[in-house]
C-alpha cells in the first residue's frame, strides 16, 4: 500500500489552524453564578484586604548584589534580619542581656574594614565577651586571619545556593574552591534543618484560629502495588510559614491497580487524623478540611470545630461544601442527636439532656445539618456584627441558633403542658359526670 499524499488542510469550520493562529477556548461563565453553597464569610461583612508585603521586595538580582557597597550590603542584611543591628545597650548575642558597651574593645578584623561596624563588649562579668554584627552567627563566619572568606563572597555563595547554581559554575563565578562552597552549603543546610524542626514541633491553632488541613501526594512508585508518597499537612490560614508536614506510613500508602489501569491513593484513616491532630493542633481551633470522612471523627481531649470549606478562588471561595457521599459511608449529620433532613424539630429532652450540659457553643453547631447551617448564614447576611473575624462571627451565629432552638423547645414544652392540663380537666369532668 503506497503512502498517502499530503494535502493542505481544509479551511472549513472543522479545519486545523495554522501555526501562530489564536484558538478561542470556551469557558463556563456560570461557574460563579452557579455556586449553590453558602459563603463562609458573608459578602456584607467582608472588609478591605490587609496590605501584605510582596516577596519581590525582598528579592535582589545577582547583578544588583554585586554592585552594592559594603555598607549597602550590611544594611540590606540587617533589613532582611540575617544579621543583628548592634548599638550601645542593645542585647548581647551570647547571654541576651542588654549590656553592650564600646569601652575596651579592640579594632575590627581586616576583612570587616569599610563595613561601618565596630566591636562591642558585654558589661556582665559572667559573660564579658566582645562581639560584632557577625559574631555567633549560624551562617556567616569571620575570623581575624586574612585567609578567611570575605563576607561579600559568603553572601554571593548563599545567593547562588538559594538559586541552585551548579557547583562547577559557582566555583568560577565566586572565585573560591569547592571546600569553602561545601562548608557554606553545610552551614546553611543546618540552619534550615533547625528551622524546619522547630516549625514541625510547634502546635497550631488555639483561640479559635482557622487552620487548613489537607493531604498532598508528592510522587508514586508503580509495581505490583502502587506506593504513594503522601503527606498530611496543616497551616494557619494566612501564614504560609506555619506549614507542617507529616508523612503517612508505608502501610497506609499502598493501593492496588484497577482492571482499567488506574489507581488512587488510599483515603485518610481515623487513627491518622486523630494522631496528627493530637500532635500538631491545640484546643479551641476551627479546622477547615475537604469532604474526607476521616476528618469528621472526634479527637479525644481536644475541642475542635470542623468545617468543610473550599478556598478555591476560581469558584468564588471560600464557601461551605457538601459532606462526603462515598458508598457505604454515613454523612456527617447522621449522628445520634443530629437533626437530619425531613425529621421534626428536636424534643425538649434532647435539647435539655445531659449531652448539652457544659458544652461550648461551637460544638453545638456541629449538631445541625449542613443545609440548615447554610440557611442560617444566608439569612444572617443582612445583620451587622462588630467583628470581621470569621471564627467570632460564626460563634455569634451559633449562639443565635442555639437560643432560637431553645425558644422553640420551651414553646413546644409549654404547648404540651397546656394540652396535658386540658386533657386532665376533661377526664375529671367525665369522671364526675359518671359519678
Amino acid at each position: 500500500m503506497g503512502k498517502k499524499k499530503w494535502t493542505r488542510p481544509r479551511s472549513g469550520p472543522g479545519a486545523s489552524l495554522k501555526r501562530g493562529a489564536l484558538r478561542l477556548k470556551a469557558t463556563k461563565t456560570e461557574a460563579r453564578s452557579g455556586k449553590k453553597h453558602a459563603d463562609y464569610v458573608p459578602k456584607s461583612q467582608l472588609g478591605e484586604p490587609e496590605a501584605r508585603r510582596g516577596r519581590e521586595t525582598l528579592v535582589v538580582a545577582g547583578s544588583a548584589l554585586k554592585q552594592m557597597t559594603n555598607r549597602q550590603l550590611k544594611k540590606h542584611l540587617e533589613t532582611l534580619g540575617h544579621v543583628p543591628q548592634l548599638k550601645t545597650d542593645s542585647a548581647c548575642l551570647f547571654c541576651g542581656h542588654k549590656s553592650l558597651s564600646v569601652h575596651g574593645c579592640p579594632p575590627l578584623p581586616a576583612v570587616l574594614k569599610g563595613w561601618s561596624a565596630r566591636y562591642f563588649r558585654c558589661r556582665r562579668k559572667c559573660c564579658h565577651k566582645q562581639q560584632h554584627f557577625l559574631s555567633n552567627s549560624p551562617v556567616f563566619y569571620v575570623g581575624r586571619r586574612t585567609d578567611m572568606l570575605p563576607l561579600r563572597q559568603q553572601v554571593a555563595v548563599l545567593w547562588h545556593l538559594a538559586w541552585r547554581t551548579p557547583t562547577r559554575l559557582l566555583r568560577a563565578e565566586v572565585g573560591c574552591n569547592e571546600k569553602r562552597i561545601e562548608n557554606m552549603r553545610h552551614r546553611s543546610h543546618g540552619v534550615l534543618t533547625k528551622f524546619v524542626e522547630e516549625t514541625q514541633s510547634r502546635s497550631q491553632g488555639g483561640d479559635f484560629q482557622q487552620v487548613e488541613v489537607d493531604e498532598t501526594v508528592v510522587q508514586k512508585q508503580k509495581g505490583d502495588r502502587v506506593a504513594w508518597l503522601t503527606f498530611l499537612c496543616s497551616k494557619v490560614r494566612g501564614q504560609p510559614e506555619s506549614l507542617v508536614l507529616q508523612q503517612r506510613g508505608f502501610a497506609n500508602s499502598l493501593s492496588t491497580v484497577r482492571p482499567i489501569g488506574l489507581s488512587a491513593p488510599p483515603p485518610l484513616t481515623k487513627a491518622e487524623w486523630q494522631s496528627f491532630a493530637t500532635e500538631h493542633l491545640q484546643s479551641n481551633t476551627v479546622v477547615h478540611t475537604d469532604g474526607a470522612q476521616a476528618y469528621c471523627a472526634p479527637v479525644p481531649n481536644l475541642h475542635l470545630r470542623h468545617d468543610s470549606v473550599s478556598h478555591s478562588a476560581k469558584k468564588g471561595g471560600p464557601y461551605f461544601t457538601k459532606n462526603c457521599t462515598h458508598k457505604g459511608v454515613q454523612p456527617q449529620d447522621s449522628g445520634r442527636h443530629s437533626f437530619t433532613r425531613g425529621k421534626a424539630l428536636p424534643t425538649p429532652g434532647m435539647l435539655w439532656g445531659a449531652c448539652f450540659v457544659g458544652t461550648d457553643l461551637p460544638l453545638l453547631v456541629s449538631l445541625l445539618p449542613l443545609r440548615q447551617r447554610r440557611e442560617i448564614i444566608e439569612a444572617a447576611q443582612w445583620k451587622t456584627v462588630a467583628t470581621t473575624s470569621g471564627a467570632l462571627r460564626n460563634r455569634a451565629f451559633d449562639a443565635a441558633v442555639v437560643l432560637a432552638r431553645r425558644e422553640e423547645a420551651v414553646g413546644a414544652l409549654t404547648h404540651v403542658e397546656a394540652v396535658k392540663k386540658a386533657t386532665d380537666g376533661q377526664l375529671r369532668l367525665t369522671a364526675n359526670a359518671w359519678r
